[in-house]
């Protein structure tokens, strides 16, 4: 059975920012070379070799924090370049994967809004991964939830969980049985949409807000 998945606005996440450099990585510290390398071949463009490589260290810190995010990137990049090649699909987990090792590779002096671009990038991708294979809904959602216990009333929070909500209501059968996923999130209300969205376009919140309405939703 083909998928079903909520049509979502037309958008382009922005990828991670310049990371910022550490000093010059000592020959004894294997993990810092490792960044030193993924650093070099990121700024040469060698993004395939990235993707292909060994899988960056997982230690607790700054370093292997960058040089998971470094992956992601490239992941994602490539996957983004050709969605519907065979390898695709593939390099939208790599860079789930690499996200998340990101995330609990970040120090806790890390900035709120550091761990705020990963979780946006790893939603984004598992909307990806949703709209092309059916899988990534729940990934999105917890992606997304994150994100507003950081900041309640986060636009990319706001964007992907009720899309990931939507998604999940248009599986079950239509009627009333989708209402318990279509519950409007308060702090969102009036929440400006995230930048990349094509002008014009109808929110998965504002879906959401039609959908209620059309099947009665208490």
């Amino acid at each position: 059975m083909r998928h079903r998945t909520a049509r979502r606005a037309a958008l382009s996440w922005p990828l991670l920012a310049a990371l910022p450099l550490l000093a010059a990585c000592p020959a004894q510290d294997p993990d810092l070379a490792q960044l030193d390398r993924l650093k070099t071949q990121q700024a040469a463009g060698q993004l395939a070799d990235i993707a292909a490589g060994p899988a960056p260290c997982t230690a607790r810190g700054e370093t292997c924090a960058q040089a998971q995010e470094i992956r992601a990137d490239a992941c994602m990049t490539l996957a983004r370049r050709a969605p519907d090649a065979p390898a695709a699909a593939g390099q939208r987990d790599c860079a789930l994967r690499a996200f998340e090792a990101a995330r609990q590779a970040l120090p806790d002096t890390a900035a709120p809004e550091r761990l705020g671009r990963i979780l946006a990038n790893e939603a984004a991708t598992a909307m990806d991964q949703r709209d092309r294979t059916g899988q990534g809904t729940d990934r999105q959602l917890a992606a997304a939830e994150a994100l507003l216990r950081l900041n309640p009333r986060d636009p990319a929070g706001c964007y992907h969980l009720a899309s990931a909500r939507l998604a999940r209501a248009l599986l079950l059968p239509a009627g009333r049985a989708r209402c318990p996923e279509l519950v409007p999130v308060a702090s969102c209300q009036g929440v400006a949409p995230p930048p990349g969205l094509s002008s014009g376009v109808r929110l998965p919140i504002e879906q959401i807000t039609v959908e209620r309405q059309r099947i009665g939703c208490p």
